[in-house]
This record gives C-alpha cells, sequence and structure tokens, in this order.
C-alpha cells in the first residue's frame, strides 16, 4: 500500500466518505438493466475510485451479504458447538474480497480446501489494479461502521487461551503436573548441584568435561571423602532438578533416565582409566567410598 493511499482510506474513515441509500432513492438508482439491481445499496463518493460504484454492481454476490460477520467460518461454528458467544471481528478487505472470489469461482474453488483457496485468491489480490483494492478497502469500512452499530463497544481483544481438551497438545500433557511444592524441590536440586559442582572443582582442579588424569596422587579431601564423583552427582542434581521444576513428570522422567543413563556410562569408562592409572591405591580409595550417593552405590 502506497504512503498517499493510505492517507486517503484514513481520511475516508474519519470523514465517513461513503453513504448508504434505498433500492428506491434516485440518486443510487441505475437504470442499466444489465447490472442486478441487488448490489446498489452502497454508493461511493472519493476521488480515487472512479469506477467504484460499478465494480460494486458487478460483484457476484451483494455487497450488504459481503459486509456481514459470517457464521459459517472454522471458529464461528466451533464457538457455536462450545456454546460460546463471542462478538465476531469485522471483516477487512482481504476477506470480503475473498468471500466475493469463492463465490464467483465455486465451481473451481468447491474441490480444494480452505488453505488452498486462501493462497491462490492471496496472490489474486495481489495482482489487482489499486482502485479494485479501493473498492474492497472501502467496503471493509462499511463494514466497520455496521459493525459498530450492531456491536457498540467493540473492542478487539487478542485470544491468550489455552484449551485443555482431547484435540490440545497442551491439553495433553497438562494433567501430569506435579504439586508445586515438588516443582520448588527441583528447583533446590538445581542450586545444591551448581554448589556440589562448584566444591568439587574447587577441590580437584583437573575435573572438566574431558576424561583426563592430570594429578600423581588421589583426591580425597572434602566431597570426595564421601563420593569418588562428586561433580558428577551434582551435575545428576542439577539436571533432574530440572526436570522436577518443570512440573511434568513426563518431562522430569524422560530427563532422569536419559542423564542417569549418560552418566553411568560416563563414570564406568572413568573408573576403569583411574583403575589403570593409580592400581591399588585406586582400589583401596574405591572400596571405602562410594562411587556417587554416599553409603548407598
Amino acid at each position: 500500500m502506497s504512503k498517499n493511499r493510505a492517507v486517503k482510506r484514513k481520511a475516508y474513515e474519519s470523514q465517513g466518505n461513503y453513504r448508504v441509500f434505498s433500492l428506491y432513492e434516485n440518486a443510487s438508482i441505475d437504470m442499466n438493466p444489465c447490472k442486478s439491481p441487488a448490489n446498489k445499496t452502497i454508493h461511493f463518493v472519493g476521488d480515487t475510485c472512479d469506477n467504484c460504484d460499478g465494480m460494486v454492481n458487478n460483484l457476484t454476490l451483494d455487497a450488504e451479504l459481503l459486509s456481514e460477520n459470517s457464521d459459517k467460518t472454522r471458529k464461528a461454528i466451533s464457538n457455536k458447538k462450545k456454546g460460546i458467544v463471542k462478538v465476531p471481528r469485522p471483516p477487512n478487505a482481504f476477506i470480503i474480497y475473498r468471500r466475493e472470489k469463492k463465490a464467483k469461482h465455486n465451481d473451481v474453488f468447491s474441490k480444494r480446501t480452505e488453505a488452498e483457496i486462501s493462497k491462490v485468491v492471496g496472490k489474486m489480490w495481489q495482482n489487482e489494479p489499486e482502485d479494485t483494492k479501493d473498492m474492497y478497502y472501502r467496503l471493509a469500512e462499511h463494514a466497520k461502521k455496521k459493525h459498530l452499530e450492531k456491536y457498540s463497544g467493540y473492542r478487539y481483544k487478542p485470544e491468550r487461551e489455552y484449551n485443555n481438551n482431547d484435540d490440545d497438545i497442551i491439553g495433553k500433557i497438562y494433567p501430569y503436573q506435579f504439586e508445586s511444592f515438588i516443582s520448588w524441590f527441583g528447583i533446590f536440586l538445581i542450586f545444591l548441584g551448581i554448589w556440589l559442582r562448584w566444591y568439587a572443582m574447587r577441590i580437584n582442579k583437573f575435573f572438566t568435561r574431558i576424561l583426563r588424569i592430570g594429578e600423581e596422587f588421589i583426591v580425597t579431601e572434602g566431597p570426595y571423602r564421601y563420593i569418588r564423583h562428586p561433580g558428577y552427582l551434582g551435575q545428576l542434581l542439577i539436571w533432574i532438578g530440572f526436570g522436577l521444576s518443570s512440573g511434568n513428570y513426563l518431562v522430569a522422567l524422560i530427563i532422569f533416565i536419559a542423564i542417569i543413563l549418560t552418566y553411568l556410562y560416563r563414570i564406568r569408562k572413568e573408573e576403569v582409566v583411574l583403575l589403570r592409572t593409580f592400581g591399588v591405591d585406586y582400589l583401596e580409595y574405591s572400596t571405602r567410598v562410594s562411587k556417587l550417593i554416599p553409603y548407598i552405590y
């Protein structure tokens, strides 16, 4: 849309440059019998669309019908089935254009889906001349005025709701939720894991993401006095905490299984390297100190 055309359309809205006539008012009657009198209810006044009245007369559907809110849309039908009473939005220029083209080419569009129709009509709209688009913009302004008269005080409110029904993905997951205190416990585990991992790295500077042995002695101070792999335990607590804090036990279960299998594999490989490096000393240390959970495992 050009800037000039946008300004002019705004002027139509503020000045009300259209008016509605009776079919029997002399100023609106077209004596040409080839044109349908049904579409002579709207008469445009303005300087940007010289042939708007003529184009309105050639519409397939009645201009007033095009300007009405449809009760055949998927949303309208869905709301009716659910017993939801909601004021519809006034149709914009493209919606009116789409209705007209769908009716005009019904023999072709009747075999297509609504999405396919929208795609085809969208390309048709892009190729329309400016005066044709202006006519539909004016019809949209007329529809807006009628809508305000019918629903005074209407304000558009975007939908921000989630339907917890069987057809909704969120609705399928949502029932598998934790109590809120479990989510808070998960957050506590996250911070506990961060602290334990930091403490393990502070005591053993060679604890890294890469599996390697960097010292000639075994660290047995701090958390290493009770478990052989406190850094991994810290990471496990962080991930398990994330799962619990999600509030969904399916998410927590997936994270728990994946992370346990991953770190058990990593610990088993590291145990082999440590035993090969330190021999009897590490074997004696491993018999006294638990691997991951104090006094349990």
